[in-house]
Parts: structure tokens; sequence; C-alpha cells
């Protein structure tokens, strides 16, 4: 999961709501909010290379992007498995 911004602040705010709105989601079919886990976590800075008048390539900031790499824990059951990705895909 991704969220990006001009403003670090705002990236991170971004992410954490995206986050409580995928747990909310799945806590509406019946998974624990403990199932979903961050198994890697990042802030990076990203940039553009564009070309100037003098066709000089010059780096241009696009924001920040923080990214959450998720697992989500369950017993195997086809069914809870079926409506978990439904509510993901919904979220």
């Amino acid at each position: 999961m991704e969220a990006k911004d001009k403003e670090y602040d705002k990236s991170m705010d971004m992410a954490a709501g995206r986050l409580s709105q995928l747990n909310d989601c799945l806590a509406r079919i019946g998974f624990e909010k403990e199932t979903v886990k961050t198994t890697d976590f990042n802030v990076k800075t990203d940039y553009d290379s564009r070309k100037d008048r003098q066709k000089n390539y010059q780096r241009v900031f696009n924001g920040f992007v923080c990214s959450h790499q998720l697992k989500l824990s369950n017993d195997f059951d086809m069914k809870k498995l079926s409506r978990a990705l439904a509510a993901i895909a919904d979220c």
C-alpha cells in the first residue's frame, strides 16, 4: 500500500488513514485487527528527470512516497480468503 504527497506529514497521514480503512474493511467481515501486520515500511523521495530549455536534465521533486508491505494472517479457508480479497478490492 502506498501514499504519496509533496509534504512528508501528509503522506504519513494518508498512509495511516489507508491502513485504518483497510483494517475497518477487514473487521467488517470478521477479521481481527491483529491479523494485518506490517512486514516492511519505507518512506522515500520521488523525483522525475526533465529537460530544461538548454536541454540539460534537472531533477524535479514529486513528493514523498510512504509504502507499507502488509501480510494478512489467517487459517486456510477459501471462503474467508475470497471475502478478504473482495473487501480489500472494495476498500
